[in-house]
């Protein structure tokens, strides 16, 4: 598909299989022989759908159940399932109770039940690492559990014992974290993970990677909102696109009705970061399919299809002798990749470029799945989903491919021309793109007209950047601790735009962001009518000196984002509250706000608390469980009145306690703009007005 054509995919997915009554809730993806299968939390049985697309479903079996599984499992939460050496391993957690795992032969079953309740916990998954070592993560109240499975998983498939458990303890959101899922990408391991409860509306995944299982650092948030119709996003796991080479992310959102609602969105990657491109309900840019794929009934087969220089292709191969063909001139020159006595060979008409001796026993008679992935001499080569990396100086050439000795019926054949996430680099982004070395032209896409604020995000300061961007040039050289530059708004009709970079120095992230604030004073006094402007979450009450918080958690925000603005209020604390998280104040910058957040900490927010109680004056960049207190000052005042003020410019910050400057602090965030309002937890307050002037 041309990306000069675009069109567009809902998040929705509604139809009378998936969505439906019962939702598609903590949803998994495993791609066999090129059709996706789907399964999800079902009140009864394990319920399968097919896709060749990842957009269009069908159900399995007529009715969407799995051979034999209809009335095996009640409530069989998280199913999860993945291949090794001829059969399919699932896991799942009836009613929440433990697990258990059973085996089949076939994706559709029939399974048997092979274990009897291996318990920990819920949200069971597996991983398969480059040492053929097998892994089970699951959820727990102190962050991510890993245990390795006993070597007699792969030699008689009992799975009755773990090795010693890792706690990773930097997979923690809050008091429960659970849908762990690990993938390695190129030497690098990636672990998502959800929390704290599938009812809060700031249910959110996260991630962390690092260069082994045993040093995985916390990176950051990627999927969160709050947004109506499209909240609490979790439980999530990690798929490979039809090209080959892109990631999609999928998860459940939830609705008025709490039912969870099946989505999925493209996932970009850099180096050990990763970010998910424009997670929406609606505008999400098709998925791309490869440049060439079929399925053949024949043994020996070579299509006419030529790769380029740099190509990924997938073969699926059955039956000893059999082997996936590339690079293919005529019968005396070309490149097979096949198995043969536990080793992943690799050769030439001449000679054996790579010999990869596994360390398991594996059955040649059985499906088994190769992808290769190659550009400018590196090689990767994965094997049932196991990455294999070569580090080797190889040289490979392009020409036909196809199929030698395969037993397969329809046995799936693609190549794509993309290879190391270079799809990653073409795709067209709505918000935000990381900024590649190698890289000069960034496309955006415009769904919708509006004011765009374009930006820059470097890593750190001293960032140095050239860039075009419509018909203005900008070159710009930082030397202050401000890591965002935000450069011009522009009035952007829908459509495509294109930055060209000349050049860049420790720039981390393109930004070309939506902004809806105007140009807008707004007050709120003990008038009810000067509500208009404001939202009210939980309650308040109004008496003769002005807005009354009494304990509980109390928020009232604006309706309007700011980007810019003078904040302020008149503030009489009441009662003793002493604790640190028991304060009352003003909030500003404010996205996400966890509304429903009996589940999450006082920081229910991303943005900026201004705040107080009786021992002392808080300034906290609130970020949920990352939450940072960037201000501690005892309350030495003799009085209980307070005027609390802050004031944004651009990125800078500067907050005022009874009118005396008292803070100031340079915000990097990406979310450029956000509500205003005030806020109280556990800690009562008397507000005698709130007033925002800005913009």
């Amino acid at each position: 598909m041309s990306r000069e054509i675009l069109f567009t995919y809902n998040n929705n997915f509604s139809n009378e299989f998936i969505n439906s009554q019962e939702g598609a809730a903590d949803p998994f993806l495993i791609k066999v022989n090129g059709y996706y299968y789907l399964f999800f939390t079902a009140k009864k049985g394990l319920i399968c759908f097919k896709s060749f697309d990842l957009l269009h479903f069908e159900k399995v079996n007529g009715e969407g159940h799995v051979d034999n599984f209809k009335d095996d499992v009640k409530e069989g939460y998280a199913p999860e399932v993945f291949y090794f050496n001829g059969y399919y391993y699932l896991i799942c957690s009836p009613g929440g109770n433990g697990h258990y795992i059973f085996k089949s032969d076939s994706i559709l079953g029939p399974f048997t039940k092979i274990t009897d309740n291996i318990f920990e916990m819920i949200d069971g998954s597996f991983f398969v690492d480059s040492d053929e070592k097998i892994y089970l993560s699951r959820a727990s109240e102190t962050g991510i559990i890993l245990k390795e499975f006993n070597d007699e998983v792969s030699k008689n498939t009992d799975f009755e014992l773990f090795k010693d458990e890792t706690v990773i303890k930097e997979a923690k959101i809050g008091r429960w974290n659970e849908g762990p899922f690990i993938i390695k990408r190129y030497g690098n391991y990636y672990l998502t993970y959800t929390g704290t409860h599938f009812l809060s509306s700031s249910y959110r995944v996260e991630y962390v990677s690092g260069n082994s299982l045993s040093n995985l650092k916390y990176k950051d948030v990627i999927l969160l909102s709050n947004e109506e119709k499209f909240y609490g996003l979790g439980h999530s796991m990690t798929v490979l696109g039809p090209n080959l080479d892109s990631d999609y992310i999928v998860y459940h959102s939830m609705n008025d009705d709490k039912i969870r609602r099946f989505n999925i969105s493209r996932l970009l990657f850099k180096d050990d970061k990763i970010i998910v491109s424009n997670p929406s309900l609606a505008s999400n840019f098709n998925i791309e399919r490869p440049d060439f794929e079929t399925f053949s009934n024949e043994e020996n087969v070579i299509f006419d299809y030529v790769t380029n220089n740099k190509f990924s292709i997938e073969f699926n191969l059955l039956g000893k002798n059999s082997k996936g063909i590339f690079g293919y001139k005529d019968e005396n020159n070309y490149y097979s990749l096949y198995l043969e006595n536990n080793h992943i060979i690799l050769k030439n008409s001449k000679e054996i470029i790579v010999n990869l001796k596994l360390n398991r026993e594996y059955n040649e008679e059985v499906l088994h799945n190769f992808r290769i992935q190659y550009k400018e001499n590196k090689l990767v080569i994965y094997f049932d989903n196991m990455e294999f990396l070569i580090n080797e100086n190889v040289v490979l050439e392009s020409g036909k491919i196809g199929y030698k000795n395969n037993k397969l019926k329809d046995a799936y054949i693609a190549s794509s021309k993309y290879a190391f996430k270079d799809s990653d680099k073409n795709e067209l982004y709505v918000s935000k793109t990381f900024v590649y070395e190698d890289l000069k032209t960034y496309d955006f896409y415009v769904t919708k007209e509006g004011d765009y604020l374009l930006s820059i995000l470097g890593k750190e300061a001293g960032f140095y950047i050239d860039f075009e961007f419509l018909n203005d040039k900008f070159n710009f050289e930082n030397n202050d601790l401000k890591l965002r530059k935000d450069f011009k708004i522009y009035h952007l009709k829908e459509g495509k735009y294109t930055l060209n970079l000349n050049s860049s120095f420790n720039v981390e992230m393109l930004l070309l962001k939506e902004i809806t604030s105007v140009k807008k004073e707004i007050i709120l006094t003990k008038s009810l009518e000067t509500l208009v402007n404001f939202d009210v979450f939980y309650r308040y009450n109004i008496n003769n000196y002005g807005i009354l918080f009494e304990n509980d958690r109390n928020a009232i925000l604006s309706k309007n984002k700011f980007r810019n603005y003078v904040l302020e209020t008149e503030l009489k604390l009441l009662g003793n509250p002493v604790e640190d998280c028991d304060f009352v104040g003003l909030i500003m910058d404010v996205n996400n706000y966890g509304n429903n957040n009996s589940f999450e900490s006082c920081y229910s927010l991303n943005g900026y608390i201004f705040c107080i109680n009786s021992n002392y004056i808080y300034i906290i960049k609130g970020r949920y469980n990352h939450s940072k207190i960037l201000l501690k000052l005892e309350n030495n005042f003799t009085s209980n009145e307070f005027k609390l003020k802050a004031i944004k410019n651009d990125s800078e910050i500067t907050f005022y306690l009874n009118d005396k400057e008292l803070y100031k602090t340079i915000d990097n965030d990406i979310y450029i703009e956000g509500k205003v309002g005030i806020y109280n937890n556990h800690a009562s307050g008397l507000f005698k007005y709130i007033k925002v002037k800005g913009e």
